[in-house]
């Protein structure tokens, strides 16, 4: 694995190990001791929370992707700094 994405991992299970010590915190260890079925329950609702966040971002995507393509359509207009002022204002 890179450098990079060894810090990413780093990363990404600190955040875990984080949202566990606040659920440790605010719940107690009872994780550990529900029935798996909850557990399940639990993963199944949190997949669903993901799909809905997913579903948010597409639509903003999309809108970010319908005004790429009408900036490609547009004609280009180059703006050259004026030598004094330093803001392209001539």
């Amino acid at each position: 694995m890179s450098h990079e994405l060894n810090d990413a991992f780093a990363e990404f299970f600190a955040a875990v190990d984080a949202r566990l010590e606040a659920g440790a915190k605010i719940y107690g260890n009872r994780s550990f001791s529900r029935a798996p079925a909850e557990l399940i329950r639990e993963i199944r609702d949190e997949c669903r929370d993901v799909a809905a966040y997913a579903f948010i971002l597409d639509c903003r995507l999309a809108a970010l992707e319908a005004a790429a393509e009408s900036l490609s359509r547009a004609p280009l207009v180059v703006v050259r700094e004026s030598p004094g002022d330093g803001n392209g204002a001539a």
